[in-house]
């Protein structure tokens, strides 16, 4: 990862408007259901030992915690990892949640075998060197344990509309994107940022995991998550997406062209 790109997501900036952005009531309603969908039929006993790598402020692992999980909480940013400490504690889950900081690119302190499930959500996507993070993934995750992998879908309309409309505007010469590569894992954009450089890749899910079955992973389940991220449009346009999302989620469930996808992997014995 180069030193903009880290700086950009060391600090408080791109995630304050992250979370502007992606935490609202609607969004929070739509990851209950993601979260309860996990602890109904994702595998994973209740006592089992979690990392929320990625973690963002916590609130995947406060999930986990209330569903009877003991969680390591990690995140790259020391920034994050403070704010994930207070909202953790101010859930009254600091007893069940250990937060700390964590580099998954350049490899996680943790021995190999460590935990019974991992959740890495929205965390490949802003990894250039993504074969190393899921190295990672798959060598701190104990065999017979669940990884859950979320990631932004190459072929889901959202992605599809952002290029286009990343097309018309490197026409127009009023492009923020330092560089756009279609890799092996997918569509890579490099785009300026005042903080610095940011990462984002719309995933070639096929890819991603032929990539863990490679490495001893099987796809157990691969479900849709948010439809699309139009809510982030506001107003009545916005209010529609959020519905459209939990409607999608509910009766169609297909992936396919969800902007959202949920990889539930199994690790071999």
């Amino acid at each position: 990862m180069s030193d903009s790109v880290k700086d950009a997501l060391k600090g408080p900036a791109i995630h304050e408007i992250w979370e502007d952005v992606y935490r609202n009531p609607r969004s929070e309603r739509f990851y209950e259901l993601v979260f309860d969908w996990i602890a109904d039929r994702g595998g994973v006993p209740a006592g089992s030992r979690w990392l929320d790598i990625g973690c963002g402020i916590g609130q995947h692992a406060v999930r986990l915690r209330r569903s009877g999980h003991r969680v390591v909480a990690a995140d790259f940013s020391p920034d994050r990892v403070g704010v994930a400490r207070e909202h953790v504690r101010q859930q009254g889950a600091a007893d069940d949640i250990v937060v700390q900081c964590e580099d998954l690119e350049k490899g996680l302190s943790f021995e190999a075998a460590s935990f019974d499930a991992v959740l890495c959500w929205g965390v490949l996507m802003h990894i250039p060197d993504i074969e190393a993070a899921m190295l990672e993934l798959v060598r701190v995750t104990r065999a017979k344990g669940r990884l859950f992998i979320y990631e932004a879908n190459l072929h889901g309309v959202d992605a599809i509309v952002s290029h286009l409309v990343s097309f018309g505007k490197r026409a127009t010469g009023r492009s923020p994107y330092k560089q756009i590569i279609m890799g092996p894992y997918g569509r890579e954009y490099w785009t300026r940022t005042a903080a610095g450089d940011l990462f984002i890749r719309h995933a070639r899910i096929p890819s991603v995991v032929a990539f863990f079955e490679r490495h001893g992973c099987h796809l157990q389940e691969r479900i849709c998550g948010e439809f699309t991220e139009r809510y982030s449009l506001g107003g009545p346009l916005g209010q529609l997406a959020h519905i459209w999302n939990e409607a999608w989620f509910r009766v169609l469930s297909s992936p396919h062209l969800a902007h959202g996808n949920l990889l539930v992997m199994e690790k071999s014995a």
